[in-house]
């Protein structure tokens, strides 16, 4: 009896699409290299310490994609994806905007 090898996949990332965000945003958080059709669990520390744990699933590549809604939580957060086997992790910032130095002058900020 022959025994096929295992699914060979590659090494796990996880990015999101871009580095800092302001609170109103939605972050896209992007994974590759993990098991194809498998959940995925996404633990995202926020900057407060607070742990939330979300999933989603990844594709027949070991590809995904997941939004995740800011609320106005300043700091640095740590996203962490795993699917049992292979995991990893980023980071992303979300900053404070400050209005109070824009105004609107016949519908266009002026700073």
């Amino acid at each position: 009896m022959r025994m096929s090898a295992p699914y060979a996949y590659g090494s796990a990332v996880v990015w999101t699409d871009k580095p800092d965000y302001a609170h109103w945003e939605t972050v896209t958080i992007f994974g590759s290299g993990f098991k194809p059709n498998t959940n995925i669990v996404l633990t995202i520390t926020r900057p407060d310490f607070v742990v939330e744990t979300r999933s989603t699933t990844s594709d027949a590549s070991g590809n995904f994609a997941y939004y995740y809604v800011l609320d106005g939580m300043v700091g640095t957060y740590t996203v962490t994806a795993t699917d049992g086997t292979n995991s990893a992790t980023t980071t992303f910032t979300e900053s404070f905007v400050d209005f109070r130095q824009y105004a609107n002058k016949d519908d266009k900020w002026i700073n």
